[in-house]
């Protein structure tokens, strides 16, 4: 995992650090998915998000070149 993404904070901290437990680094971590979207290094993303977003981040990270996992209802 290269990065981490969520808009509240508790879960964005929380995430970061199983990466770091898990794999020994450090992942980059933002609230704002289109940072994520702009690095070379990430190469696919899991979209987790509320019903809402799914279609619009979805289109975004296909636009980055990105593979996309959504999850759906």
């Amino acid at each position: 995992i290269t990065a981490v993404c969520d808009m509240y904070q508790p879960y964005l901290d929380f995430a970061a650090a199983k990466v770091k437990e898990k794999q020994g680094h450090e992942p980059f971590a933002t609230k704002d998915y289109k940072e994520l979207l702009k690095r070379a290094d990430v190469d696919a993303v899991a979209i987790c998000t509320p019903d809402h977003w799914h279609g619009l981040m979805t289109a975004h990270a296909l636009l980055a070149d990105k593979d996309v996992y959504v999850e759906k209802p």
